[in-house]
């Protein structure tokens, strides 16, 4: 597609584009695997918020007893 003056078969002009559709699934394998990363420390901090309110609330819970 690149070479408008020239005609192209189909099989030809898909074989120009490889190396740049090679690239492309490449680049988007690495930003897929960036956010398997990303996903896996978000639920890490998912996990630590949801720790951290249960103590606050237990530790609430105690003080409303004791007074």
């Amino acid at each position: 597609m690149k070479n408008k003056d020239e005609k192209l078969n189909v099989v030809n002009a898909m074989m120009e584009d490889d190396e740049t559709i090679a690239e492309f699934e490449d680049k988007l394998l690495e930003v897929e695997m960036k956010i398997g990363v990303l996903q896996a420390v978000a639920q890490g901090y998912e996990s630590l918020r949801n720790a951290a309110s249960r103590e606050i609330s237990r530790r609430l819970g105690e003080r409303a007893q004791i007074d």
